[in-house]
């Protein structure tokens, strides 16, 4: 149901790989008609519109999850705002690729590609924490925390998921691009093995604090 949703390179991208069957029962039920409900729009007017209509339910379902589950409406400002979030970067996205198709740009070199997985994921994960959160207040507490030592397991964890990238999907040991950036890519796992395990090791000793 999920397509190495990790290694993402865009919210749009992300929105695609994570729980397949769901994105496209959303897609068929209710992107489609809503887009061709409006198809006197512009192009990229109907598909923000039937974007927002989209994410709109998602959210509506989970809350219905959640009464299902548990026999109460969860509503919950970080849930709301997850939702709202991620609703706007994947039309913002969306829109940008739209535009894009149009001109004749060669598609990003694969050093792009790696800063914008990276970028992906490190976003995607803060908007996780703020969903997992049970109030507002608690996530804004939540950052109160964060020292050096975590912000050394990000960027351990943020190299890795570039090498990762590079490793999984991107490889091509034929090409002079990949001989190129072998090296820098390397360096980059040295750096993430080395930070992650000192900076686990510092997250670890400070929440034993805690």
């Amino acid at each position: 149901t999920h397509q190495n949703y990790f290694l993402s390179e865009s919210f749009t991208d992300y929105w695609r790989r994570a729980n397949t069957y769901w994105r496209n029962f959303l897609v068929k039920v209710f992107f489609y008609p809503v887009f061709f409900h409006l198809r006197r729009l512009p192009q990229a007017a109907a598909v923000a519109v039937a974007a927002a209509a989209v994410f709109v339910m998602t959210w509506a379902f989970h809350v219905y999850q959640s009464w299902w589950l548990l026999g109460i409406i969860h509503l919950t400002w970080p849930d709301s705002l997850f939702w709202g979030l991620l609703g706007v970067l994947v039309i913002v996205n969306t829109l940008w690729e739209l535009k894009a198709r149009g001109t004749k740009k060669a598609g990003p070199d694969r050093r792009s590609i790696l800063c914008m997985t990276a970028g992906t994921f490190l976003v995607i994960c803060v908007a996780w924490s703020l969903a997992t959160s049970p109030d507002l207040g608690t996530w804004l507490r939540l950052w109160s925390h964060i020292d050096i030592f975590t912000v050394l397991a990000l960027m351990g964890l943020a190299g890795s998921v570039m090498v990762a990238k590079w490793w999984l999907e991107l490889r091509q040991p034929a090409t002079s691009i990949g001989r190129r950036w072998k090296p820098v890519l390397q360096l980059t796992a040295l750096l993430g093995l080395t930070l992650l395990p000192s900076g686990l090791r510092g997250v670890e000793f400070g929440l034993g604090r805690f």
